[in-house]
Order: C-alpha cells, then sequence, then structure tokens
C-alpha cells in the first residue's frame, strides 16, 4: 500500500509530520554549514547568509 500524501487535517503540524516521514523515509547526511535563505518583497529566495559547522580549531 502506498503512503498518503497529505493529512486529512493540513492544519495539524503533527500529521503532516507523519504524513512527510512515511513518505520521505530516513537519510544520514553529513551537514557542513547551515544557510539562511530568504526573499525580499516578491523577489526570488537568496542565500544571506552561510554559517559553517563543525569543530573549529585555533591555528
Amino acid at each position: 500500500m502506498c503512503p498518503r500524501a497529505a493529512p486529512d487535517d493540513p492544519g495539524d503540524p503533527g500529521a503532516l509530520a507523519a504524513s512527510a516521514e512515511a513518505l520521505l523515509g530516513t537519510a544520514d547526511a553529513d551537514v557542513t554549514a547551515l544557510v539562511l535563505l530568504a526573499r525580499r518583497a516578491d523577489g526570488p529566495m537568496r542565500v544571506r547568509a552561510t554559517v559553517p559547522l563543525g569543530s573549529h580549531r585555533p591555528g
């Protein structure tokens, strides 16, 4: 049986999260940076800031 594409109540964040989890499953990934995306007015989404993640080792 195929998982449902959307929860019965789209305003229920728990149902939405469960539906997304059923559709997407799990994955492992290495994350090296956090990127902030934003748009101004009706413009496109653009990278506004990037924060590198990981250990900082002073040189």
